[in-house]
């Protein structure tokens, strides 16, 4: 969440550092655990 937050680096960055090795599957998890997409996430949260 801080990554999306309070940086600028694009998702495949994002999911790059957290030690995922798919996005596709970090969106799924995330838009499981949030109900929203991380994009969308952090567009609201500006």
């Amino acid at each position: 969440m801080t990554y999306l937050l309070y940086t600028e680096y694009s998702l495949n960055e994002i999911v790059d550092l957290i030690g995922y090795k798919d996005v596709g599957y970090f969106i799924k998890m995330f838009r499981k655990n949030f109900g929203i997409s991380p994009i969308a996430y952090r567009n609201q949260h500006k």
